[in-house]
């Protein structure tokens, strides 16, 4: 079960099951240039009284695929991208410089 929430025009989070914690839920949040930060909840239940106490209401995937479409989400996902390979380059032994330039 995936669950989509939102708080205002193109602030929201996605409620999932947790790929990193098996067992758990992770909860997404983004906003009208993506993905910025994640963190997981023992269930559900705990993950969406969670988004509830911070003013989120629930929404649904026409929503969250409106607001994934536009060129903001896709330059500010593209920059997340160039970020996550640097890291891993680095991670891997190469300069940051050296991964930015891969």
């Amino acid at each position: 079960m995936i669950k989509v929430f939102r708080r205002r025009t193109r602030d929201g989070v996605v409620i999932a099951p947790s790929t990193k914690d098996p067992g758990r839920v992770q909860l997404t949040y983004f906003d009208e240039r993506g993905f910025y930060s994640d963190h997981t909840a023992a269930d559900f239940a705990a993950a969406v009284a969670e988004v509830i106490d911070e003013g989120y209401s629930e929404s649904d995937a026409a929503w969250f695929a409106e607001v994934s479409s536009s060129d903001e989400w896709r330059a500010g996902m593209d920059s997340c991208h160039r970020v996550a390979k640097i890291n891993g380059a680095s991670y891997a032994g190469l300069s940051r410089f050296e991964a930015a330039c891969a």
